[in-house]
């Protein structure tokens, strides 16, 4: 996607927020309270407290809304403080953190964390507001625990594509795919967060994809046409990115530290050895066939033979992961 592109959309997705405020000012129950924002924040959304997170780009809290008519009864919302970066100009910090909810919250699908609101705090932070869930990312927990159980990392896995072929036949790429980035509530439910990086490949009207560019996400998740190609397609990066979280949960570690032959010997080995009859013996020891065919087939280092998102839902293995969650469903 080119700049000119880029800062079009960010524009575009920026004026729907931008119409939301002016209506909602216009309220004089609510004008009446914007000389103090933090109030308009905690009157919606209650107080923040613990700190559920944190990175370069922000904090996130929890937020407790006690219901008025049952004060006993409370309801809990995740709030995202975004960071202004350095050197990063007022109307550019708005505007970035505006498109990333603008596309977050145009996503409605059972794992996809939901975004309910954007509001600006007493210093003028951007305070994104999230539905919450008790929970920790999938990053921790493989920390934790080593490799995952084969039944628990298939049911993730599903779910996690669930999650991207809505995303993809929604026209929004997610591009920063990584065991940070997906959320486990304690039910075994999978939502993807963090929209920092997504990219908008195709409006409503459109009917071809437009293209990206430049390296962006964490190194291991990184497809290999990132570093080799000016432009691409954006939708198999993040199958890529699903297949390498995919072996982090069933080895406890990423296979390699980057896709490129040139500078890391353990890609390389795979490149080399997914050729043979042997084959890769990370990959070979996955117990079942049909597991063994589509991994290989999703880190499929030419993006134009690489499955689609739809592909991998639609195969026999997926097809037959049974889910190890209440709250989700087969799409």
């Amino acid at each position: 996607m080119t700049r000119h592109l880029k800062e079009q959309q960010i524009r575009h997705v920026a004026s729907k927020w931008f119409k939301r405020l002016r209506k909602e000012t216009a309220d004089p129950a609510v004008a009446q309270n914007m000389s103090d924002p933090a109030q308009v924040l905690s009157r919606k959304y209650g107080k923040c407290g613990d700190v559920l997170g944190w990175g370069a780009f922000g904090t996130v809290r929890v937020s407790y809304k006690i219901d008025e008519k049952n004060p006993s009864s409370k309801q809990a919302f995740a709030v995202k403080e975004h960071k202004q970066l350095e050197g990063e100009s007022d109307e550019r910090y708005h505007r970035r953190v505006i498109s990333e909810v603008n596309i977050s919250s145009s996503l409605h699908h059972q794992n996809i964390l939901a975004t309910l609101d954007l509001l600006q705090d007493d210093k003028g932070v951007e305070c994104q507001i999230m539905e919450y869930f008790p929970g920790e990312e999938l990053h921790s927990v493989i920390l934790h625990a080593g490799e995952l159980e084969e039944t628990e990392s298939d049911c993730f896995f599903k779910q996690l594509i669930q999650g991207i072929v809505y995303m993809h036949e929604m026209g929004v790429a997610h591009r920063d795919l990584k065991p940070e980035n997906v959320l486990l509530t304690t039910s075994g439910l999978v939502k993807i967060i963090d929209f920092g990086n997504a990219e908008c490949f195709r409006a409503a009207w459109e009917t071809e994809a437009r293209m990206s560019s430049g390296i962006c996400g964490s190194l291991p998740y990184i497809a290999p046409e990132e570093f080799t190609l000016k432009e691409f397609d954006p939708r198999p990066l993040d199958v890529w990115a699903c297949g390498m979280i995919y072996m982090a949960m069933r080895t406890g570690e990423n296979p390699w530290r980057a896709a490129r032959p040139d500078e890391d010997e353990k890609y390389k080995e795979y490149v080399e050895k997914r050729k043979t009859e042997a084959g890769y013996e990370p990959i070979e020891c996955l117990r079942r066939r049909q597991c063994r065919n589509v991994v290989y087939s999703i880190l499929e280092p030419s993006p134009m033979r690489r499955l689609t998102a739809h592909q991998v839902r639609s195969s026999e293995w997926v097809k037959q992961i049974p889910l190890c969650c209440p709250d989700t469903t087969n799409d």
